[in-house]
């Protein structure tokens, strides 16, 4: 699988951070969204596969890590920057979101150490709605709702000092997936026997 294949040269390389763009709905198999995507090719079968693989070659890795963003349908729009936006885990919400701020918040993650080993989706504030109705109350039980009212002047490139305490406050409080069965509903991992 590529995904596979490039995080083993992203940690042969030495890159700190590898951030990867998958797709909402990847862990969640009987979502409209997900049959809806594998319509193209299998679309989330291979997102879905590759996420697992990723994660099983950065066991063990410290100082090299990773960043998994599943963003909901994508579009070509400006983008709302980080004010307008909403990060939740859990596979359980969505809405549209433009490319520009899914590239800016890819960028963002790169120097936040809170966004290390983590999977989060990704979507505006505005408008975002469950992935499926039963999830209509536990939309952000896992994490919470991640969001931030800080003003960040940049358009869509993330601006350093700038930007850091809109950033901050949206990656704080993130669950890592080691602590997490990310692929099968966020249930949380029981601690290893000493």
């Amino acid at each position: 699988i590529g995904v596979e294949n490039v995080g083993k040269a992203a940690i042969e390389a030495g890159v700190e951070r590898l951030i990867v763009i998958s797709s909402v709905s990847v862990s969640r198999p009987d979502s409209l969204a997900y049959k809806f995507t594998n319509v193209f090719g299998n679309v989330c079968d291979y997102k879905a596969q590759g996420e697992m693989r990723l994660r099983e070659v950065y066991k063990g890795q410290s100082k090299l890590s990773y960043t998994i963003i599943r963003p909901g349908g994508l579009s070509n729009g400006k983008g709302v920057g980080v004010s307008g936006l909403a990060l939740t885990q859990g596979d359980r919400c969505y809405t549209e979101i433009d490319r520009a701020d899914v590239a800016e918040v890819a960028i963002a993650s790169i120097f936040f150490p809170a966004a290390a080993f983590t999977t989060f989706e990704l979507s505006k504030k505005e408008g975002i709605k469950p992935l499926q109705g039963e999830f209509k109350d536990s939309m952000f039980s896992v994490s919470g709702l991640h969001k931030t009212d800080a003003k960040c002047a940049g358009d869509t490139v993330y601006l350093g000092k700038e930007c850091k305490p809109a950033y901050e406050e949206f990656f704080t409080g993130l669950k890592k997936d080691s602590d997490y069965d990310v692929m099968n509903g966020y249930v949380a991992k029981k601690p290893a026997k000493a």
